[in-house]
């Protein structure tokens, strides 16, 4: 029995080698073409079905309304802090915080002993002073008899008269003086100068007074109005007697619009514009209001949906514009087109730039396209006018 040599044996397992490398050479390359073909379908698919996206008309217009919030603080329209004229001891006080007063009530009262004591004295000198002016008529008529009588000289009746018009002043004088504690007596007593509510309370009973310390604050609530500081370019947008929808701690009310003072803040370079209340409402002073004005901005541009714009280069922002496909009639081409946005409310944007009047662009989802894409479209449904 003869065996294989070496040589045999070599050639044999080289056979073998080669005929396992054409073997899996063969099974790649099935593999591959089987991937390639199977991509290329998946390829004819997505270009079979394309991305649909909804659209809408662009609609260029030449300027566009900015809404300007202004804020303000509810104030009465009368106002005031009310005190004593003349000084004193605060002997009473018949009101307190919160309390409504009328016009004329008493509000608090000093201490008037010193002021009696005066009165007292003052009317016990005009009581002598009566009886000496009345002591001269008496000694003048006598001397006027005589004198017509040649019983008295010419300058004893002068002097007589004299004394007489010296006695009179001297009561006239003291007469002045008791009115004049008559008056500060009368001023002891303070009373409201109109009807309101007090409003803050400054000192307490026994506290001395000396003008022009205030005792209490009263402001009149049913007089409300609210003063806004309105920037220098927008107060020409008011006019007196101008009806406006004030807004308070969420509620309407409706405002007339006063005066606008012919003065600006040298800090703020505002101007104060006052706007009363048609009806009384249950405000209080200090209360936060609102209005609401429109700003006219002549840009042209276009209102677009927020959701219509995506992250452009260097501040700017894209908008997808829809272009037909000449080659098909069943699908669109869409582009990018820069734009910058010149105000938002947060729902809508207005735009400029490469933009023009009815064309066509994708109103959302726009973070799945790419320029040059092909899509199908959908119209947007009709929007109320005033979103337009």
């Amino acid at each position: 029995m003869s065996s294989m040599n070496p040589l045999q044996t070599s050639r044999e397992s080289g056979r073998h080698s080669l005929l396992v490398a054409l073997g899996l050479f063969f099974l790649l390359l099935v593999v591959l073409l089987w991937s390639a073909g199977n991509g290329q379908a998946q390829s004819a698919v997505a270009d079979a079905i394309p991305e649909t996206v909804v659209t809408d008309v662009v609609h260029i217009q030449s300027g566009f309304e900015v809404p300007v919030r202004l804020h303000g603080l509810v104030e009465s329209a009368q106002s005031t802090d009310v005190g004593f004229d003349v000084g004193g001891i605060l002997s009473s006080l018949t009101v307190d915080e919160g309390d409504s007063v009328t016009r004329g009530q008493v509000l608090a009262r000093l201490n008037t002993d010193r002021l009696q004591a005066q009165t007292q004295e003052l009317n016990a000198a005009l009581a002598r002073a009566e009886a000496n002016a009345e002591l001269a008529r008496i000694s003048k008529d006598r001397v006027d008899e005589l004198a017509d009588r040649k019983l008295e000289s010419g300058q004893r009746r002068d002097e007589v008269r004299a004394q007489l018009d010296a006695a009179n002043a001297q009561v006239r004088e003291i007469q002045a003086a008791i009115a004049r504690v008559a008056v500060e007596t009368d001023k002891s007593v303070l009373t409201a100068p109109f009807s309101g509510t007090i409003a803050r309370r400054y000192v307490d009973e026994g506290a001395t007074m000396t003008p022009p310390a205030a005792v209490f604050r009263v402001t009149n609530n049913q007089q409300l109005q609210v003063r806004f500081a309105v920037p220098a370019d927008d107060i020409a947008y008011f006019d007196e007697d101008q009806r406006l929808e004030v807004q308070v701690g969420g509620r309407a009310y409706t405002g007339r619009v006063l005066r606008k003072l012919p003065l600006r803040s040298t800090q703020t370079r505002t101007v104060d514009l006052l706007v009363t209340f048609v009806s009384s409402p249950a405000l209080f002073p200090g209360d936060m209001a609102t209005i609401t004005v429109t700003r006219d901005r002549p840009e042209q541009g276009a209102w677009l949906p927020v959701s219509a714009l995506s992250n452009g280069l260097r501040g700017l922002w894209t908008v997808f514009v829809v272009n037909d496909d000449p080659a098909n009639a069943q699908k669109a081409k869409i582009s990018a087109r820069s734009v910058e946005i010149l105000y938002t409310d947060g729902q809508r944007a207005f735009v400029r730039g490469a933009l023009q009047d009815n064309e066509q662009y994708v109103t959302g989802g726009t973070h799945k396209l790419s320029p040059g894409q092909l899509v199908s479209t959908t119209q947007r449904e009709s929007q109320p006018e005033a979103l337009q």
